[in-house]
């Protein structure tokens, strides 16, 4: 049998994983309503030897489950989609492939490096580049909030990704993150979650704190939860 539609992204964008992955989910899904679809958050190699979170789309098709990336393509997971997925068990099966794919890459001459913000206003360029090229390749609205720290004023991309209050914020340094909140106002969301990614608010301009699902009001975040890819991320869509 042939294996899924890769639906391939018309551009990149910086530490787009999880872009990429909704962008393709909603495809997918317009095209094949029957199947089943989800994404899964792992933990995979970078090309500079680092490991950080990494999301990939989840499909079903012809009886079982594949995973979708952004760079490597299509794999198939060899578990019955009747079965529920293990996520430890995609990660081992996904870090083997993707390796070897990432090998042949590296022999023909092709390295990609991990994306790197610029400093100071030719990073605020970038960054705001690579969310309008985001926003191009988003099947939602989106909303492009400004938030200042440290005495620069940084661009995010909000949008919604599911009508139960789930929301996810694009930072073209970082990634993507993923939660839900009861709170409607997106600059206080974003300044909110930008905290707990690593970045300090102005003192002339912070804002209370809503409550977001998974992390009590007035709590920290976690031990290591700052600047990574990709926080945990809830299912797409379908």
């Amino acid at each position: 049998m042939l294996p899924p539609p890769n639906f391939p992204d018309m551009v990149h964008v910086a530490n787009g994983c999880f872009i990429s992955s909704f962008v393709y989910l909603a495809r997918f899904h317009a095209a094949y309503p029957a199947e089943r679809t989800d994404t899964a958050a792992i933990v995979l190699p970078n090309a500079d030897g680092s490991f950080k979170p990494h999301t990939v789309a989840i499909v079903s098709w012809g009886g079982t489950w594949w995973a979708r990336d952004e760079f490597y393509g299509l794999a198939d997971l060899r578990t019955p989609s009747s079965r529920p997925l293990n996520l430890a068990g995609v990660a081992s099966r996904l870090d083997g492939i993707f390796r070897a794919r990432a090998a042949r890459q590296l022999a023909a001459g092709h390295r990609r490096e991990p994306d790197r913000a610029p400093a100071g206003a030719e990073g605020t360029r970038w960054r705001l580049e690579q969310i309008q090229a985001a926003q191009q390749l988003l099947p939602v609205e989106s909303e492009i909030i400004w938030y200042r720290s440290q005495g620069e004023a940084l661009p995010f991309l909000f949008f919604r990704t599911s009508n139960q209050g789930s929301f996810a914020i694009y930072d073209p340094a970082i990634g993507s993150a993923q939660a839900v909140a009861e709170e409607k106002d997106a600059h206080r969301i974003v300044a909110a979650v930008a905290v707990r990614l690593g970045y300090p608010a102005d003192p002339q301009r912070k804002v209370p704190e809503p409550v977001i699902a998974g992390q009590p009001k007035g709590s920290s975040p976690r031990a290591g939860a700052a600047r990574r890819e990709d926080p945990v991320l809830q299912p797409s869509p379908a």
